[in-house]
């Protein structure tokens, strides 16, 4: 086979993935994917609710939502000072033939907190409605790597952080680790990751401008009023999820 066919032959397959990729995935704006009342009414009254049809994958301007299924809602921690936050492009994986459908209600600075937006998943034959919260506090998703079985003590996780403060030089922060859970609904997280040996170490990260450390304290806030005593920038608060389960507001601290 001359280098002509094999050339060919990557440029066809290269093609399919990138066309397979666009029919898998969507991209639209908020704005765009916003519809009436009555077109929202005439969706759901020709169809069934299931709530099994999930919304699988979404993200905001790329960067990835956490959905609570448990509650069929969605969080959507925004970027104060981003010209797009309130008509962010919405990507969303796509299968058998669904829809996204957002109830006509504009994103404003006012509706940031307990406000709950509508948003629609649909095919032909059925519909799943989820809430969509807007904060304006960082997200904390902690996800065990495999069934705690009831343990409290180096459970193994990992976790994806969004930073949505305005001055933060890293939005995203993955890393593994394992956790403690303490007393009054608090937890200790020490983070870790392979080295090119393979062997577990520290991983020693800054998270939200705090010095950097492998091991955080997340404590939890029992009243919204606890977290406006101070700017939340310098307070570190954020909303955790755990398992994709929300567990409310924390304050996370380097542990000393």
């Amino acid at each position: 086979m001359n280098k002509n066919k094999i050339l060919i032959i990557i440029c066809t397959f290269t093609s399919i993935i990138v066309i397979a990729l666009l029919i898998i995935f969507k991209t639209e704006n908020y704005n765009s994917l916003s519809i009436s009342k009555d077109k929202w009414d005439s969706i759901v009254n020709n169809r069934n609710e299931d709530l099994n049809l999930k919304i699988n994958n979404i993200n905001f301007n790329e960067y990835e939502l956490i959905i609570d299924e448990s509650k069929s809602t969605i969080y959507y921690s925004i970027i104060s000072d981003s010209n797009n936050s309130y008509n962010p492009s919405v990507k969303y994986k796509s299968n058998n033939n669904t829809k996204i459908a957002i109830l006509k209600d504009e994103l404003s600075k006012e509706k940031i907190g307990n406000y709950e937006f509508k948003i629609m998943i649909y095919n032909d034959k059925s519909y799943h409605i989820y809430s969509l919260i807007c904060t304006k506090f960082p997200t904390l998703s902690i996800n065990y790597k495999m069934n705690k079985e009831n343990r409290k003590n180096n459970i193994p996780i990992n976790i994806y952080l969004f930073d949505n403060l305005k001055d933060s030089n890293n939005r995203i922060t993955r890393s593994d680790g394992r956790m403690n859970v303490e007393r009054n609904d608090n937890y200790m997280l020490h983070l870790e990751l392979l080295s090119p040996g393979k062997n577990v170490r520290d991983n020693v990260i800054s998270i939200m401008g705090m010095e950097p450390s492998s091991r955080y304290i997340l404590t939890k806030i029992n009243t919204l009023e606890d977290s406006n005593n101070t700017r939340y920038e310098d307070n570190h608060i954020i909303e955790l999820f755990i398992d994709n389960t929300y567990m409310g507001l924390y304050k996370i601290e380097v542990l000393k």
